[in-house]
């Protein structure tokens, strides 16, 4: 079965957008796009909704991929050669040199990371430890 508050949400969407497009018959919607359709958009990745006011289908910016260091394609944030994503944001890390993601995310090192191993000024240092 269907979730009841997405379908009460949708018709109250609905019923909102056919009062103002009865207001306003002359609004004409640009750019248009399909409920569920995602997309990129700049740096960000866009979903498909319902604007309210209008009742037009609009591209919605979700994600700003540029703020974690990632680029969009097909609408998802990818890391570039290298990195990958940590942490709860996905932000991109490169873990051969990242004290804070060496080795691995959530691997803190107390010195500097190089190739993927913490090593400490003047010798090997302890070993990593996991956040």
């Amino acid at each position: 079965m269907g979730r009841p508050g997405v379908l009460l949400i949708a018709v109250l969407a609905l019923g909102s957008a056919g009062c103002l497009r009865f207001l306003f018959p002359d609004y004409e919607c640009t750019n248009e796009c399909f409920p569920g359709e995602t997309n990129c958009g700049g740096d960000s990745t866009q979903f498909c909704i319902l604007e309210p006011f209008f009742g037009c289908l609009v591209w919605w910016d979700d994600v700003n991929c540029a703020d974690r260091g990632a680029v969009c394609v097909d609408a998802e944030c990818v890391c570039p050669e290298g990195a990958f994503p940590c942490g709860p944001d996905a932000v991109c890390s490169y873990p051969i040199w990242d004290p804070q993601n060496c080795g691995g995310c959530g691997i803190v090192c107390e010195g500097a990371c190089v190739d993927g191993q913490c090593v400490t000024p003047g010798g090997p240092g302890p070993p990593a430890q996991s956040r």
